[in-house]
């Protein structure tokens, strides 16, 4: 027998979901970096929040040798991340480091080759050239993809971080590192700024 109408409407109510039902939304921690009575802007400030996890990064980023210089000067990545090292100079670099988070020697490279590296385990990696001893770059690997880096106005957004309580903390290469505590919640931006010195004193707001 062929279902009435009315039981047919009654299925399809039951198989949509419930107008109250959605899912999780996250959350968005977003601020400056400053230092000096002057506030000023301060570069190059890597902002990770630490707590929540989530499985393995198959992300893929690039950190380019332009000028005999490492560019971006510093990276911000979770573990997992793959980077690119490709030479856009005319001269030849070899791409290395010796940081306990990751050791690595990419040989020596001409222009216009990329070479790669995996960083599959948190912490500061300091990335050098043996060909050219002032080429230095930085790449922060972080335990979740929750990491920003500054900009030149010291401006940085950290976007899709589910709801809850956790710790922000700052890495710079010549600040001391900082944290402070931070509270997401769901479809909200949440500042967090911070102002630093170069001594002990400092403030987050």
């Amino acid at each position: 027998m062929i279902p009435s109408c009315r039981l047919l409407v009654a299925i399809a109510l039951l198989l949509m979901p419930s107008a109250g039902a959605r899912t999780e939304e996250t959350g968005t921690v977003k601020g400056t970096v400053t230092s000096g009575p002057a506030r000023q802007g301060v570069a190059d400030a890597v902002v990770m929040i630490e707590g929540p996890t989530v499985g393995g990064g198959t992300a893929r980023v690039t950190m380019n040798q332009q000028h005999e210089a490492f560019a971006p000067h510093v990276l911000g990545v979770a573990v997992g991340t793959t980077v690119d090292f490709p030479n856009g100079d005319p001269v030849l670099h070899n791409v290395f480091s010796t940081s306990p988070a990751k050791r690595f020697d990419l040989g020596m490279y001409g222009q216009g080759e990329t070479r790669n590296v995996i960083f599959d385990s948190p912490g500061v990696v300091l990335v050098r050239c043996n060909v050219h001893p002032r080429m230095t770059g930085y790449i922060v690997v972080h335990s979740n993809p929750y990491v920003a880096v500054t900009d030149a106005q010291g401006s940085y957004t950290i976007t899709g971080v589910p709801p809850g309580t956790y710790d922000a903390r700052i890495w710079h290469e010549e600040l001391s590192g900082r944290t402070a505590p931070v509270k997401v919640f769901d479809g909200r931006v949440t500042p967090l700024d911070f102002v630093l010195a170069r001594t002990s004193a400092w403030t987050h707001e």
